[in-house]
């Protein structure tokens, strides 16, 4: 408890920092992994600032970067190249803070709630999704299987989603698919959007982003066009959003994709349907 990783350099698919279940209050710091990997199982008030995550040296896939189970995690100021981001099984409460951070060409950002219990807080401020065909870089926001369980009933909820002040771009500007994640053996959600949901929310604020032009961008087993936002029913527990608020944005001819029996707030955006004025 309370520990600290700084300037340190990972290269190679068997290195791995893991602060297993109990390496609480640890910060790392200005690392860089090239093919290592970074795995908790529950360290809380983990703390990741300006490192680097990016395959350099090795050919093929990345590694990875998996945190399971903690709470109040926060990543800043870090850059994520060909690492999906996944933070999963969270499931007592408290907060995560993700802001300042670039996530290019295959670098998904994915946060589960364990069925049946909640997080207080998720807040997604300030970054940079740099999209490019066949390597998306979207935000997918769903449950988590309890233990023991191989499927997910999508019961988890999130009290208070912020999703503010970010960029979404496809950087090649040209035609392509992107691909959805695989949140159980059972269950995948799609990249339907540059944020898709499938997850109960009590508050959600989207504001103050910037979702530049698709540039005729795909999700890959459907076919659309990536829209801004895609709310996708998984489960049939899954609730909708109770108070869904879109303001302040700009958009560039993206499309959006909720079910009809989600409601939502929408005003002074520019490329979007405003609701209030």
């Amino acid at each position: 408890r309370g520990w600290s990783v700084v300037g340190s350099t990972f290269v190679g698919s068997n290195t791995y920092l893991n602060p297993g279940v109990d390496g609480n209050d640890g910060s790392i710091v200005g690392c860089i992994f090239d093919f290592g990997t970074l795995i908790t199982q529950g360290a809380d008030n983990l703390k990741i600032v300006a490192s680097q995550f990016q395959n350099v040296t090795f050919s093929g896939n990345g590694g990875s970067v998996k945190l399971a189970s903690g709470i109040n995690y926060t990543i800043v100021g870090s850059s994520f190249v060909g690492y999906n981001l996944t933070i999963t099984d969270l499931y007592r409460g408290r907060g995560v803070f993700i802001a300042f951070n670039n996530f290019n060409e295959g670098s998904n950002l994915v946060v589960q709630v364990r069925d049946g219990y909640s997080l207080d807080s998720l807040t997604i401020i300030g970054n940079i999704f740099s999209s490019i065909p066949t390597h998306g870089c979207v935000i997918f926001i769903a449950g988590s299987p309890k233990p023991g369980n191989s499927t997910i009933d999508f019961t988890g909820l999130i009290k208070m989603v912020y999703i503010t002040f970010n960029t979404f771009q496809n950087s090649a500007t040209s035609s392509g698919s992107i691909y959805g994640y695989q949140l159980s053996e059972s269950s995948r959600i799609r990249s339907e959007a540059y944020i898709n949901l499938a997850i109960g929310i009590k508050y959600m604020y989207i504001a103050f982003n910037y979702f530049e032009d698709n540039y005729g961008m795909r999700d890959n087993s459907t076919g659309k066009l990536i829209g801004v936002l895609s709310i996708q029913q998984l489960g049939s527990s899954q609730v909708d959003i109770t108070n869904l608020m879109i303001f302040f944005n700009v958009n560039e001819n993206n499309p959006i994709y909720v079910p009809t029996s989600q409601s939502y707030t929408s005003g002074f955006n520019i490329g979007l349907t405003n609701t209030v004025s």
